[in-house]
């Protein structure tokens, strides 16, 4: 059966998948109009907010995109400024029912039961700044009403944030493994992790089949536990 027939068969009702999810925190934070909204984090493989994620996400990019395309060619590059359009493409359905041993964990931030952000990781690896094992992002990413837009100020602020800390404190208090991550990011997402103190190890660099390098980034122990309890 096709990803695809899977999909549609969900969604007709037809087929239903057990998910095993954990809730891990939850804690407060302030949207762009000063207003506090619970969050809480959540660990499992989860098709049900994977698919709301591609529905979701998916149509706010096509808002983007559609109001973009009104636009003369001067204002549009300068609406498109810090666009973050990296994840557009990603199927958040198909990735849940691939990634889904046991080496693998996935996490949802919610807000008012709405997906605000997604984070897959593997475990363990081995760190390459000092010894020990850590943990590797294969993806992280935040709905695109929290990052910068040309429709409306960042929904929340420091969504991919509030993700790492709690993943950090998974990793060390569940899964055993020493402060630290790495990753390989895609290019709109460097600055954010060289932000929290990441480093750029070059020799771990990835080339994609389309040419484009992923840069390979990890941060120290000393680092991580700044982050968590900055």
């Amino acid at each position: 059966m096709s990803i695809e027939e899977i999909r549609q068969r969900i969604a007709n009702g037809e087929l239903q998948i057990l998910v095993n999810s954990t809730e891990v925190c939850q804690g407060q934070v302030v949207d762009a109009g000063g207003t506090s909204h619970q969050y809480r984090i959540e660990l499992g493989g989860n098709p049900q907010l994977a698919t709301q994620c591609d529905t979701e996400w998916a149509e706010f990019f096509g808002d983007i995109l559609s109001h973009l395309a009104t636009l003369e060619p001067e204002q549009r590059i300068q609406a498109a400024q810090g666009l973050q359009l990296g994840g557009k493409h990603w199927d958040w359905f198909a990735k849940t029912l691939h990634y889904k041993s046991g080496s693998y964990a996935w996490f949802f931030i919610l807000i008012n039961n709405q997906v605000q952000g997604i984070c897959l990781i593997s475990h363990p690896t081995g760190a390459k700044l000092e010894p020990g094992e850590i943990f590797y992002v294969e993806y992280l990413s935040t709905a695109p009403w929290n990052t910068q837009n040309p429709l409306a100020p960042k929904r929340y602020s420091g969504i991919g944030t509030l993700m790492l800390q709690s993943i950090i404190e998974y990793s060390v208090n569940t899964l055993g493994l020493k402060l630290g991550f790495n990753l390989h990011a895609i290019r709109q997402a460097e600055g954010f992790y060289k932000k929290i103190g990441m480093q750029h190890l070059p020799e771990y660099d990835k080339t994609e089949s389309s040419g484009s390098v992923l840069k390979f980034f990890e941060i120290t122990e000393k680092a991580t536990l700044a982050l968590v309890a900055p």
